[in-house]
């Protein structure tokens, strides 16, 4: 995954990511309704990026934080940022873990960048392995349903499309209990909101909008703006039993 590095390269405003950590900080604590004791839990994040799991994690009370990150950069990133030494490996062969290890798994914004469905079942096959038996996997990722065209643009790695029912599906298939699966809107779970944000998604135009704040170096302004406030993102919470 070294040719990712160029993630780092991206526009990163500050705005934008405390957004990002505001609204996986309350995915976690609505994960942390279901786990006995979150701030004794051990828990991994696949794919630590820029760091919007560990501060979404502090931010709703966890404490063990293991990280799992396959980019070098990335891996340097975390720990000049926060001194977290991510693991250097990739799913679906996490060689240094061990088996039934850790009280939640998590992942924001991993599972899309599965090759194909083969590759994202093995995936969460593989975060399964790691998980203690009642323990949780807690899955973010966009839900193509609003992102469209824009899913595969964003991201140049982005190849499994998913939904809250494709996911739920998935997880169903590795025989685990699926305790929702819904798209959150800055995530939030209203009817009234996500209705307002997709009606807001049609009426813009943003890829046209996107070329003429292109040539004033705002690249992708309007879809990174309807991405963070209007377009959903799949949030699934599964049980290991």
């Amino acid at each position: 995954m070294e040719e990712y590095s160029e993630f780092l390269s991206r526009s990163q405003s500050k705005l934008s990511k405390n957004l990002q950590v505001s609204a996986a900080t309350r995915m976690l604590k609505k994960t942390f309704h279901h786990i006995e004791a979150p701030r004794d839990s051990k828990f991994l994040e696949i794919g630590a990026a820029l760091g919007v799991g560990y501060l979404a994690l502090k931010k709703s009370g966890g404490s063990q934080y293991t990280a799992v990150e396959p980019n070098s950069a990335l891996n340097s990133y975390m720990l000049d940022t926060f001194g977290v030494s991510a693991i250097n490996e990739e799913l679906p062969n996490l060689t240094k873990l061990d088996s039934e290890q850790y009280d939640c798994v998590f992942s924001f914004h991993v599972l899309e960048h599965a090759k194909n469905h083969q590759e994202a079942l093995d995936w969460v096959r593989e975060m399964t392995r790691v998980c203690k038996t009642n323990g949780f996997i807690l899955i973010v990722c966009p839900d193509i349903r609003d992102y469209g065209n824009y899913f595969w643009d964003s991201d140049w790695t982005h190849g499994y499309p998913t939904t809250p029912n494709r996911i739920a599906q998935l997880c169903k298939g590795l025989g685990l209990k699926i305790l929702y699966s819904e798209s959150l809107h800055f995530g939030f779970n209203s009817k009234i909101l996500a209705f307002t944000a997709v009606m807001i998604g049609r009426l813009i135009p943003a890829r046209y909008l996107d070329a003429i704040f292109s040539h004033f170096g705002k690249r992708n302004l309007v879809s990174s703006f309807l991405m963070m406030f209007s377009w959903g993102e799949v949030n699934v919470l599964v049980k290991k039993v």
